[in-house]
């Protein structure tokens, strides 16, 4: 059985044929849904919502639905996008069929040199984190930067300490 874009019923567009043990977009919806709600708490949608309740706290006012109306926003957002990349699409498909196979090398084009650069970001920090390892390791004490290191009596002068009275 083969996938295409054509209507495999009276919905439209967007449902595969369905295999032996069901639907094969079930799965992907589940794996989507899941994904949904880790993304739900990132930590910008935290501060995002944190901000505006103090805010709103600061002003006086009672925040009781800010998270309501930032999740319905968002979801409202998510789901307009992708009516209209599904609109899109059909539409490209419909009058620019060339332009399928050539958008399917740019967008994985596009992917894999993202996926590169986040890799070589990946490589430098590993490096780093090697580097801080090996200088503790020969160390023996973790290495502090200079605004979080503790200062000795001897930096306060001769014989003086910040704790002397006299």
């Amino acid at each position: 059985m083969r996938c295409s874009w054509r209507p495999t019923s009276a919905r439209g567009y967007w449902r595969l044929p369905p295999s032996r043990t069901g639907p094969l977009l079930l799965g992907t919806a589940l794996l989507a849904y899941t994904f949904g709600l880790r993304h739900a708490v990132d930590a910008d949608h935290i501060s995002a919502i944190d901000n505006v309740t103090r805010k709103l706290m600061q002003a006086g006012k009672q925040p009781v639905s800010v998270g309501f109306f930032f999740s319905l926003g968002h979801s409202t957002i998510v789901i307009a996008l992708t009516a209209a990349i599904a609109f899109a699409a059909t539409i490209v498909h419909a009058s620019l069929p060339g332009l399928e196979s050539l958008g399917g090398v740019i967008g994985a084009s596009i992917s894999a040199l993202f996926l590169y650069a986040i890799a070589a970001i990946n490589v430098v920090v590993l490096i780093e984190v090697y580097r801080t390892f090996r200088r503790v390791r020969r160390a023996n004490r973790i290495p502090l930067p200079p605004s979080m290191r503790v200062r000795t009596a001897a930096a306060y002068g001769a014989g003086s300490s910040p704790r002397s009275c006299g």
